[in-house]
């Protein structure tokens, strides 16, 4: 399998992405997994209680991609307004 190159969006400096990964105790198929909007928040914490069954978790990990500044610039670009 080949690595996943991504791109700033042409015309911006900066871009915003997700990586969510899912962790489990057990192999299972996630092909049923439908992919919605990350910005929807619906867990809440839980009392830790040790148990021996099987289970997984996800996490959800921001990506920020800045612009390389081109010759002459300096620093990193700054938010539009």
């Amino acid at each position: 399998m080949e690595p996943f190159a991504y791109r700033v969006t042409a015309g911006r400096d900066v871009d915003v992405g997700f990586l969510k990964i899912y962790l489990s105790t057990k192999a299972f198929d996630l092909s049923g997994i439908a992919q919605g909007t990350a910005f929807t928040q619906d867990r809440a914490p839980v009392a830790w209680r040790n148990r021996t069954i099987e289970t997984w978790d996800t996490i959800l990990i921001p990506v920020i991609q800045h612009r390389k500044p081109t010759s002459g610039q300096s620093g990193w670009p700054r938010p539009q307004q």
